[in-house]
């Protein structure tokens, strides 16, 4: 292949990502605003300033941005946890639960995760976009705390599952209450019991 048409895949690579970027960018903005069912495709594109062909290169409906948006949420977040570590695996970890339950307070990821999320996609694909983000990083931990002797040895993949699960119901929790705040603070304790009982 020739130094150009080298290059020229690259800008072509590098102009498709912008777009997705914009495009999930503009839709995010636009489903915390105005709820999924309250944003048209038509919306999305005139914000990401690109054409409806553009959007159907990248996505097949606006269910599947949906899907993005809330992945790229996600993701985003499990970065920043992985990205302040604490002084062991086991303040790492209490320090990236309380993160998640700040997060779920906020009200773009309450809008599009816990709020719409769940209708939109189901509790079963929403469960699974978690697991995808964040199970490398709480196997990673749990694993370097059994290691350590932090908590008992215990099958690895049975008690990642386990955590997973607790922290996505706790931010369904969280989403539907009437007291978020109350609630975070209830599935906090309960967490944190939950927690000690691995030790």
């Amino acid at each position: 292949m020739s130094p150009e048409k080298t290059e020229n895949k690259t800008r072509r690579d590098e102009n498709a990502e912008a777009t997705r970027t914009a495009l999930l960018r503009a839709a995010q903005d636009l489903f915390s605003k105005n709820s999924f069912h309250g944003t048209s495709v038509d919306e999305i594109c005139r914000q990401a300033r690109v054409t409806k062909g553009a959007l159907y290169h990248h996505f097949r409906n606006k269910d599947e941005i949906f899907a993005g948006v809330v992945e790229k949420l996600e993701t985003d977040l499990i970065n920043e946890i992985a990205n302040d570590p604490g002084s062991d695996p086991w303040e790492q970890l209490k320090r990236g639960i309380d993160h998640f339950l700040d997060r779920c307070m906020d009200p773009t990821y309450r809008r599009i995760v816990l709020s719409d999320a769940p209708g939109v996609l189901g509790r079963r694909q929403l469960a699974e976009i978690g697991e995808r983000t964040a199970e490398g990083l709480v196997r990673t931990l749990l694993a370097h705390m059994m290691e350590n002797k932090l908590i008992a040895k215990q099958p690895i993949d049975v008690v990642t599952r386990l955590l997973l699960s607790v922290l996505i119901e706790a931010g369904f929790l969280i989403g539907d209450s009437s007291n978020p705040q109350k609630t975070k603070k209830d599935v906090q304790k309960s967490i944190e019991r939950f927690l000690e009982s691995l030790k």
